[in-house]
């Protein structure tokens, strides 16, 4: 069997530090990359779009106007999303 990190490498997650805030402005912002609902993660900082069956699956609602996905960790700074849920976009 081929070991896929010999192969390919890893990636290094980033730095989790905790207490991050997103930019009102990055949060209003118009969705661009297809997705329906953007997260914010205060572990690192990252901000991404999520599908809508990505959000349904970290949540238990299929309603996500106007708001978005806030959670104390996420798969850039660690194995999972930990914590998320909705938060209305000020």
């Amino acid at each position: 069997m081929i070991d896929k990190v010999a192969l390919l490498g890893k990636t290094k997650k980033l730095p989790k530090s905790g207490s991050l805030k997103p930019h009102p402005a990055l949060l209003r912002a118009p969705l661009s990359q297809g997705g329906a609902i953007r997260y914010f993660c205060t572990g690192c900082g990252s901000c991404y779009e999520l599908t809508a069956e990505g959000a349904s699956e970290l949540l238990s609602s299929s309603s996500f106007a106007h708001k978005y996905v806030l959670c104390d960790g996420c798969i850039m700074c660690g194995d999972k999303f930990e914590n998320p849920h909705l938060v209305a976009v000020p």
